[in-house]
């Protein structure tokens, strides 16, 4: 599948366009390894405090079982990158 529906969620943080496509760029090569991937769900949270931490989750649905992955780290894009 080479258009695999993306659904990006974010809390405490805005979706601006360049970090849609950071996601989706991410997200993208998963097809090559899971070719049955039916969608994958991505949520953004941003944790506040004294120090600012970011936190990516991923579910990527595929028939039959699901793939679930996290990071957290200070900067959102490497969080996402993880």
């Amino acid at each position: 599948m080479t258009n695999l529906p993306i659904h990006i969620t974010t809390h405490h943080l805005s979706l601006s366009d360049s970090l849609r496509q950071f996601v989706r760029k991410k997200i993208a090569p998963i097809t090559r390894f899971a070719h049955d991937a039916i969608a994958a769900e991505i949520v953004l949270l941003r944790h506040g405090g004294a120090t600012t931490r970011f936190s990516a989750r991923a579910r990527l649905s595929l028939p039959g079982r699901d793939i679930h992955g996290s990071a957290v780290h200070a900067e959102a894009y490497v969080a996402i990158g993880r």
